[in-house]
């Protein structure tokens, strides 16, 4: 009975609606807003305002020069794949992982894996780093981390999948590759 109700109350609902705002093209396609015709416009998210620059000891172990990915350490987000890539490079700079460690089976002696840092220790670490990495599997609604990364003014190798080709421009802002592309 809810589910039906649902059904039936949601044209009415969206009737009230003066105008839909998703935060990225797959968003919009996945609520299906162009083929309702119901009105819309992506408008990406926004990032706060930088706060205060982390504490030098958190980041004090990170290498000069590196490659870095931040999020959950998992098969889903591309780490599998973001590892065979770094392994096929001759004489890469070292690559270091932040975030929450969901796969640990997936770490290898050749990453730095820090765990789960705050806010402003991710914004500092991509301030430092050479390129940022988002090679994720699975459709992201936005990709935040992206963002952040080219704020700090760092280019961004990303998966052309779900809203991160909205955010990044191919060849401009950093490079866009199929999702579980290894070389």
């Amino acid at each position: 009975m809810i589910a039906i109700g649902n059904r039936v109350m949601s044209a009415g609902e969206r009737a009230l609606v003066d105008m839909f705002l998703p935060v990225s093209q797959i968003v919009a396609d996945a609520g299906s807003l162009q083929e309702r015709g119901d009105p819309h416009q992506v408008i990406p998210n926004f990032l706060p305002e930088p706060g205060s620059s982390a504490s030098e000891e958190k980041l004090s172990g990170l290498p000069v020069d590196f490659i870095l990915f931040a999020g959950d350490v998992s098969r889903d987000k591309g780490v599998g794949i973001l590892l065979e890539a770094h392994g096929l490079l001759d004489d890469p700079p070292p690559l270091v992982l932040i975030g929450r460690v969901m796969e640990p089976d997936l770490l290898t002696d050749s990453v730095r894996a820090v765990g789960v840092q705050s806010h402003e220790v991710v914004l500092d670490a991509f301030r430092r780093c050479t390129v940022a990495v988002v090679p994720s599997l699975m459709h992201e609604a936005f990709g935040l981390v992206a963002l952040e990364a080219m704020s700090m003014g760092r280019p961004v190798i990303a998966s052309r999948i779900g809203g991160l080709p909205d955010i990044i421009r191919d060849d401009e802002d950093g490079i866009l590759v199929e999702p579980g592309d290894v070389e």
